[in-house]
């Protein structure tokens, strides 16, 4: 599932899956698996870098005895909503007009990285509702790299992160 979706979704819960390759799309037997309980406040940087981890570890678990986990791979079981469509590049950009929860969510959930190899990403994202004469999408004040944000019903601050692809 793609992580973006996760967050902004507000799932309780996701995972990390290493299956079998099947001539089917996503049909292989599952091999090993690890759940990822969420808290509410996960952005796309932590959960990628905790979806990793996991990744290498299950990993690591089959290269330590790949005999016995193909042996002990069971069936997947589809249901409803299992799979997402692609996301238009549309759902990529903030709309400041919703309300702040929406806005939070969508600022936890992704990350830009330019032609350059320049990461910008959102931390320390919180929001709160308010009454204000600012359009939605106004920078009502900015001090270095942390920001906030007039949305329709409330204010949004964050900290805006640049990090160079090495």
């Amino acid at each position: 599932m793609p992580l973006p979706y996760v967050i902004v979704k507000g799932l309780k819960k996701t995972g990390v899956t290493l299956h079998k390759l099947s001539p089917k799309w996503d049909e292989g037997d599952i091999i090993l698996q690890e759940k990822i309980i969420l808290q509410g406040n996960e952005n796309i940087e932590g959960l990628l870098h905790e979806s990793q981890t996991i990744a290498r570890k299950l990993l690591q678990r089959f290269l330590d005895s790949p005999e016995k986990c193909w042996e002990n791979a069971f069936p997947q079981i589809h249901k409803p909503g299992d799979y997402w469509p692609m996301a238009h590049p549309d759902r990529f950009k903030v709309n400041y007009h919703k309300n702040v929860k929406i806005v939070e969510k969508y600022l936890r959930a992704h990350r830009y990285i330019s032609p350059g190899g320049m990461v910008e990403s959102i931390s320390a994202v919180s929001f709160w509702r308010e009454k204000h004469n600012h359009e939605p999408g106004t920078i009502v004040s900015q001090e270095d790299n942390i920001y906030t944000m007039a949305a329709a019903d409330g204010l949004v601050t964050f900290k805006l992160e640049h990090d160079q692809i090495k």
